[in-house]
């Protein structure tokens, strides 16, 4: 069973996540276990890796602090249920306007990643991430 959170703990869970998963470029850009050690893709797991530019501490610290504010801000104003931040190619508006307030490059979010925040009994929350779309880690 998931453990659950108050809304700002779990937004700062998340914040917390995703910052250490950019901040650490070392995270497999793909998540398809089928295609993951072909030549082509290490080729541009390659060019991935070496093509991030990284950030100053501050900026890491400005978007976890912008993401955390994004999360609690969707979910309070548009009364959600749960919460999608994922990366399909790209990170998603949330994750890249919080990279963008940072000035981090969004090369550094993997290809694909989802977490979601999800709402339960009693107003708590629970943060579940997956890798790729199909299994939770």
């Amino acid at each position: 069973m998931a453990n659950k959170h108050t809304l700002t703990e779990a937004a700062n869970i998340a914040a917390k996540w995703w910052r250490n998963l950019v901040e650490d470029q070392k995270s497999d850009v793909f998540s398809n276990e089928e295609h993951r050690n072909t030549p082509v893709v290490l080729k541009v797991k390659g060019w991935f890796h070496t093509e991030k530019k990284r950030s100053s501490p501050e900026a890491y610290d400005l978007f976890q602090e912008a993401l955390s504010a994004q999360i609690i801000a969707n979910i309070e104003k548009l009364r959600w249920n749960s919460l999608s931040l994922e990366c399909n190619n790209g990170p998603d508006e949330i994750l890249t306007d919080a990279a963008e307030i940072a000035g981090i490059d969004t090369t550094a979010f993997p290809l694909k990643q989802r977490m979601i925040i999800k709402r339960h009994s009693c107003n708590t929350f629970s943060v579940t991430v997956f890798d790729g779309y199909e299994k939770s880690l």
